[in-house]
């Protein structure tokens, strides 16, 4: 097969992961950036590749999450090529290319932090207790969440952009901050917790369980910020891959990282990450290839829409 993953970067973990894993299994692997793809529509139709590639020259696509974040002079720029991932969606259907969690691509460019919190309330997933104000005024006039609580740009990733506000002074720097940056802010309970856990679902099955912890002073678990990982308990295991499967499947999606909180005795569902990292995952578990079961993933859905 003819395979192309689009990053940020190139040089990143899991597009040299997938190259590694697609030419051991003979395939022909194509590495993009996000930045070098052309989209040109005129006369002759719809044109969408990078250089003298077309997508449809492809059998299966990987994206990789198409928000990124740069510095220029000394200042942090983010951005994301979310419309272009769903017109990649939209353009290789009608020429059966497959790619990666395309039923929700096909739906969704993505969805942010609120926009998932709704979506597990209105599908009957526990989430977490969440809160949105549109004006800057009323986030910090509200008081409807006791301090320590937790603020969040709806578009972050990786744990950047999380803060925990003790004190009224804390809230109004976060959104004088978030308003400079032009950021909406999700607000959040806070649990207090030791730890949580993300599960990763590839097809129809959980890939295993690692259970994360925060490191030093930070209270943030996620492994980017220095989190600690371990395999998760056995004895949890099941009704955390159960809730796993079943966010995931509610979501059309056959690649996901589903975090995850215990609160009390139940499990709520924290995010849901549509395009998840895996460095991490493959460190903790040396004994699964994550690159390789997407590989194969993209081998057998392929292979239906060749029937």
């Amino acid at each position: 097969m003819k395979i192309c993953v689009i990053s940020v970067n190139k040089n990143d973990y899991a597009p040299k992961r997938f190259r590694e894993e697609g030419k051991k299994r003979g395939h022909s692997m194509y590495i993009t950036t996000w930045s070098d793809l052309v989209c040109r529509l005129d006369k002759n139709g719809l044109f969408l590749g990078s250089g003298n590639k077309k997508i449809e020259d492809f059998d299966a696509i990987i994206p990789r999450s198409p928000n990124f974040t740069k510095k220029r002079k000394g200042k942090k720029i983010t951005g994301r090529f979310g419309t272009l991932l769903r017109l990649i969606t939209e353009h290789s259907k009608k020429r059966g290319v497959f790619v990666l969690n395309s039923k929700f691509f096909g739906s969704y460019q993505s969805l942010n932090k609120l926009a998932q919190q709704f979506f597990l309330l209105n599908h009957g997933l526990p989430g977490l207790d969440s809160y949105f104000f549109a004006s800057k005024e009323i986030q910090g006039s509200k008081r409807v969440l006791q301090f320590p609580f937790v603020a969040k740009n709806t578009n972050g990733s990786l744990g950047l952009g999380v803060y925990k506000i003790n004190s009224k002074k804390e809230l109004h720097a976060c959104l004088k901050k978030s308003s400079k940056n032009q950021n909406s802010l999700l607000f959040q309970k806070y649990y207090k917790i030791a730890h949580d856990y993300r599960v990763l679902i590839v097809g129809d099955k959980s890939l295993g369980v690692m259970m994360r912890s925060a490191s030093g002073k930070e209270w943030r678990t996620n492994v980017y910020l220095g989190g600690k990982t371990e395999r998760a308990p056995k004895i949890e295991e099941e009704a955390l891959v159960n809730l796993a499967k079943k966010t995931a499947h509610k979501m059309n999606l056959n690649y996901a990282g589903i975090d995850i909180l215990k609160d009390n005795s139940s499990f709520r569902v924290i995010e849901i990450n549509s395009l998840a990292q895996f460095k991490g995952f493959e460190k903790l578990f040396p004994g699964i290839n994550v690159a390789k079961e997407v590989i194969k993933l993209a081998e057998s859905e392929v292979r239906k829409l060749r029937k």
